[in-house]
């Protein structure tokens, strides 16, 4: 391929003239860290900072003309070569920063006037060269140019490799994974030899190359990665030294060819710089990844000596010592002008991709590329680049553009790619939106493999809990209201969109669709699924077994529950019961009773209040039968408030008709039509109420209201019952019977009132005029047998005084013996005058005792025993006085700065003298007063 693509990127700053160089005899140069070194046939050093700057002459001189200047790429070291007065070869390394000396090489005298192809590695730890292009020479140099004060004379001995052909050109590179190695170019092949790391060179290949440049061509360079760039004609061959290349395999990588015959070519950057002396473009700039010459100089003046790379750009120095500096622009702005100017989208795509700029530029070239190709209606071609823009271009821009339905299937294959791109970093919002776009692209176009194809891959994610590649409630939306409603039921019911499957089934009427998926729903969704959708499902359920089947579902879900895996572990949650009633009305109350019958059955702690009354009212409606049953069950807990609300109602109207029948049948109207009902519809189901209302007044403790249901012939066994604990309930008994004038019940309860004496007669005896049943008659009897009972208490009560005066006559007889006729058991003597004691006298809790006289007045302690109570009350007294003086000393110790002078004055002082304090000595004189009266009071007889 030889049609190069010509762009002209490079320009000119334009001719450089500095006089200081015209003078010059420059035989070297070279680049050097923002510098541009000369070396000149008089020996002399001159630095160029910058292309319009004076060159300064540095402080090196050389006894003769500098040969070679060559700079490390990644150390700050430039080898000068020249040849001593000796005519020895001498090379310098000198620190590009202040030109300190460094190491010296000496090769001696060899009768040739230049070295040949030198070359260094890139840190310059090593250099090589031939001489006689037989021999070339490898030259190891320290690692480090650390407490370097002076250069040093380098002896060691270079690595020698001889030939045998003619050398025509020496290579030291390294590899990306910094393998060392020499390229050895000859006249007939082209040899490598890899270097370790003490410098030896081991032989790695030969390839039958030939390369025999003519007139001081220079037909070879190193390029990126170690490779070797040799050109033949207008062939450029690319070498490397891979490991991984096979015995027999070339390692010749490519061959670029040129559109021209070059007379030199250097590497700069990502390009191959070649000259052509004698054409109209002496420089052009090949970029080989595009394929494009991106510079190109029609004349450079004189022919060109040097090819630099410093300053930012690529410095060209004549032969007149006149400097060209070319400049690159940006890759970015390379990029803008193939895309906007040369519309080679192409080759800005390659540029791009070679120079690793960020997926935002290459996103950029495919847009504009995009761009054209849907200006020029070409949309196939449109959408493939605006594919490839995928994470880096808004994908509103490409959407916007395909909105119309004649582009849907266009906009298909983006979103798909899109969907693929965002399957896990786009947000919620954007994946829906794109999502319903798909889908309804889909549904427009009737796709409906590719939605059946999607929808059972989405299971698959499903079943391996993945993420599907689109948004699943969109999908299912669009689907539903497209008429794909199998297809959106389907997937909703793969990902458990349960509430959203339950919609579409009510969409469709499928009631028994709904109420089978109940059974897959855990307990929270199932609760609320049954409120939303139970309602309808009973309504609709056409036989009752359904219902009562729905109904002993909810049961068990209620009682059972569900066991549901949270954690690794199995958990069982129930529902709750109280929030299904809302779906049952008047037309489902025998379901619902069943449900909550079956609840009492099964786990009657399932029922809340609420559900009890809830049970008490539809028993009434459903099961009257059971009422008592119900209102009597051990673990009710409904409101008796409320429960008696709901007897109390029908009660009442049952109770009115009965009397309506009552009376008409009293009256004999046989034309009422009250007379035409059964009379047993009413009093059973009013027997049944009643019997509630008597548990339901049992558990509230409302005895009394009993008796206004009972049967009158009731009312005497009901007050037995409750007026056990309360007999007052007889009275209201009595009462009751009283207003319904019931003559023989009355007299039953007065009777039984009688035998259990409970009240007296007289305060029975209160009859209401307007009951005639209540007369004296039914109190003749039971009046006269109490007076007869009371006849004989008063008989029994006067035997029984009789008797108790009888003892009382003799108790006085004793006392009287026992105060006149008294006798001593023990003689005991006087403890005063000593003299026997006869008579009246005082005895103490000592065992003392005194005649009455001797004690005239009386005593509080025994006499004999006072001076020993005085003595332990003195001796109590001096222990407290002596407590009280050991505390005062031990505080006035410790207030003391020096504790022991503190004692000793204590000591000396005499502490241990008396000192009564808190009243001691009154304490005792009151004592000994209250304890020895005065003697004129003490008297003998």
């Amino acid at each position: 391929m030889t049609n190069w693509v010509s762009f002209y990127f490079f320009g000119a700053r334009g001719l450089t003239d500095i006089e200081e160089l015209h003078d010059l005899d420059i035989t070297a140069a070279s680049e050097c860290h923002n510098k541009v070194l000369f070396g000149t046939s008089q020996g002399e050093i001159w630095v160029a900072t910058t292309p319009g700057a004076v060159p300064q002459k540095i402080d090196l001189r050389f006894p003769g003309p500098v040969l070679h200047i060559t700079t490390a790429t990644y150390s700050q070291r430039v080898l000068i070569v020249f040849k001593d007065e000796n005519a020895n070869f001498v090379f310098h390394v000198y620190n590009t920063t202040d030109f300190s000396a460094l190491y010296e090489i000496v090769v001696p005298d060899s009768g040739f006037s230049n070295i040949s192809f030198l070359t260094c590695s890139p840190k310059m730890s090593r250099f090589a060269f031939t001489i006689d292009r037989k021999t070339f020479f490898v030259y190891t140099l320290p690692a480090s140019d650390k407490a370097i004060e002076r250069i040093q004379r380098t002896t060691s001995l270079p690595e020698t490799k001889t030939v045998d052909s003619t050398i025509t050109g020496l290579f030291l590179a390294n590899d990306n994974n910094l393998r060392k190695y020499i390229y050895v170019l000859c006249i007939n092949a082209l040899s490598c030899y890899d270097i370790n790391s003490k410098g030896s060179l081991k032989f790695a290949y030969t390839e039958p190359y030939s390369y025999n440049p003519q007139n001081d061509d220079k037909l070879a360079c190193l390029g990126p990665k170690g490779y070797l760039y040799v050109c033949q004609g207008k062939n450029v061959s690319v070498f490397t030294n891979h490991e991984n290349i096979k015995k027999d395999e070339s390692h010749k990588k490519k061959e670029i060819i040129l559109d021209g015959v070059p007379h030199s070519i250097y590497w700069f950057r990502q390009y191959i710089v070649c000259t052509f002396p004698n054409e109209m473009n002496k420089v052009k700039i090949y970029e080989p990844a595009t394929h494009c010459i991106f510079g190109a100089i029609p004349s450079a003046g004189e022919h060109i000596k040097y090819l630099l790379n410093e300053w930012g750009g690529l410095i060209i120095v004549q032969e007149n010592n006149e400097i060209l500096v070319l400049d690159e622009p940006s890759t970015e702005q390379k990029i803008q002008n193939l895309c906007s100017r040369f519309n080679q989208f192409e080759i800005a795509l390659k540029l791009a991709k070679k120079q690793k700029l960020p997926p935002t530029v290459i996103a950029t070239i495919h847009r504009d590329k995009g761009k054209k190709a849907y200006n020029r209606k070409n949309f196939e071609e449109a959408i493939n680049e605006y594919i490839l823009t995928i994470g880096s271009l808004e994908p509103s821009f490409v959407i916007k553009q395909f909105l119309d339905p004649q582009h849907a299937g266009l906009l298909i294959r983006y979103l798909e790619e899109l969907q693929k791109h965002e399957a896990k970093t786009a947000s919620a919002s954007t994946k829906k939106l794109h999502s319903t776009l798909l889908f309804n692209c889909y549904a427009k176009l009737r796709h409906e493999e590719i939605i059946a194809q999607k929808i059972a891959e989405a299971a698959e994610c499903a079943v391996s809990n993945q993420e599907p590649s689109f948004d699943v409630d969109s999908a299912i939306d669009v689907l539903n209201h497209s008429g794909y409603t199998e297809f959106a039921r389907e997937l909703a019911k793969s990902f458990g969109k349960h509430q959203t499957y339950m919609k579409i089934l009510y969409d469709s009427g499928e009631h028994m669709g709904i109420f089978q998926h109940f059974q897959n729903l855990n307990a929270d969704v199932a609760d609320s699924a049954i409120c939303e959708y139970g309602g309808w499902i009973i309504s609709r359920m056409q036989s009752e077994s359904e219902k009562l089947r729905f109904a002993d579902f909810m049961v068990s879900i209620c009682t059972k529950g569900i066991d549901e895996l949270v954690n690794g572990q199995t958990v069982n949650h129930t529902c709750n019961p109280e929030h299904f009633k809302i779906i049952f009305n008047e037309k489902t109350e025998n379901i619902y009773h069943h449900f909550l019958n079956r609840l009492c059955e099964i786990n009657p702690q399932k029922l809340t209040e609420t559900l009890w009354n809830d049970f008490i009212a539809t028993t009434l409606a459903c099961d009257m039968k059971s009422l008592t049953k119900v209102m009597n069950h051990p673990n009710a807990k409904y409101s008796t408030e409320q429960a008696l609300i709901i007897l109390q109602e029908p009660a009442i109207l049952l109770k009115d008709k009965k009397k309506k029948y009552d009376e008409a049948k009293k009256a004999n109207k046989q034309d009422d039509p009250i007379l035409q009902i059964n009379i047993n519809d009413v009093t059973t189901p009013l027997g049944y109420i009643n019997a509630a209302l008597i548990a339901l007044y049992n558990k509230r403790q409302v005895y009394t209201e009993i008796l206004e249901i009972l049967p009158p012939e009731k009312i005497p066994n009901a007050c037995e019952t409750y007026g056990e604990n309360d007999p007052h309930f007889w009275l209201e008994g009595l009462r009751e019977a009283e207003r319904r004038n019931k003559g023989d019940v009355i007299k039953e309860i007065v009777r039984r009132i009688h035998e259990k004496d409970l009240f007296p007669l007289n305060s029975l005896l209160k009859p209401k005029i307007s009951f005639s049943e209540f007369t004296f008659d039914i109190f003749a009897d039971l009046i006269q047998d109490d007076f007869q009972k009371m006849q004989k208490q008063i008989e029994e009560k006067s035997k029984q005084l009789e008797s108790i005066d009888e003892q009382l006559q003799k108790d006085h007889k004793i006392v009287d013996q026992l105060t006149t006729q008294y006798y001593t058991i023990k003689p005991v003597n006087c403890s005063f005058c000593k003299l026997p004691i006869d008579r009246p006298s005082y005895h103490f809790l000592c065992g003392h005792a005194y005649h009455k006289h001797c004690l005239d007045g009386g005593a509080v302690v025994c006499r004999v025993c006072k001076d020993s109570h005085l003595e332990n009350a003195q001796t109590k007294i001096t222990q407290l006085e002596e407590a009280k003086n050991e505390k005062d000393i031990l505080q006035k110790i410790k207030q003391s700065n020096n504790p022991q002078d503190a004692l000793n004055a204590l000591l000396e002082g005499g502490f241990f003298a008396p000192e009564l304090e808190f009243g001691g000595e009154e304490a005792v004189h009151e004592l000994a007063a209250r304890l020895q009266p005065p003697l004129e009071q003490i008297k003998c007889d």
